[in-house]
């Protein structure tokens, strides 16, 4: 009878061992799927005229898809811009949790000052002509998660 008792309590305890998982702590992996976040305005003007008379008006409106992840979560988007177009320096010229941000006047102002523009027309520059056009960059990037240990990102084309 010993043994019987002794033979379930066992087969009990190795069961019950068994069959606990940690099921309160599901475990996802957020895998970006590529070219998922892209402008949608893509019309963008050709030339802004700048003027610190106007410097809190918006300049434009800038407007993504939504990052797809793989999962339902919370994303951050920051829309980064620079006068490199290959990025090297940028600035984020807005964070949100919304797939849209405004780029207001001031903050172009900011770009024709590190590209040395300026509206005097007599001043010129290398080629001769008026020093009063440069180009800034535009990209968003997309990222859930926080510090570099678990941060998933991802960034769009450059505009």
């Amino acid at each position: 009878m010993k043994k019987i008792i002794f033979i379930i309590a066992s087969i009990t305890t190795f069961l019950t061992l068994m069959g606990c998982e940690d099921e309160s702590n599901p475990v996802f992996t957020a895998v970006p799927i590529a070219d998922s976040i892209t402008f949608t305005n893509t019309s963008f003007a050709t030339q802004y005229l700048l003027s610190e008379a106007t410097e809190e008006n918006i300049a434009e409106r800038f407007v993504w898809t939504d990052a797809d992840f793989g999962l339902e979560t919370n994303i951050t988007y920051d829309l980064q811009a620079s006068i490199d177009p290959l990025f090297e320096t940028f600035d984020v010229v807005g964070a949100t949790t919304e797939n849209n941000t405004v780029v207001i006047v001031k903050q172009l102002l900011k770009y024709a000052s590190d590209l040395g523009l300026d509206d005097d027309p007599e001043t010129t520059n290398d080629s001769g002509e008026a020093n009063n056009k440069g180009t800034v960059f535009f990209r968003v990037r997309g990222y859930i998660g926080a510090g570099t240990a678990n941060l998933v990102e991802m960034i769009s084309a450059i505009e």
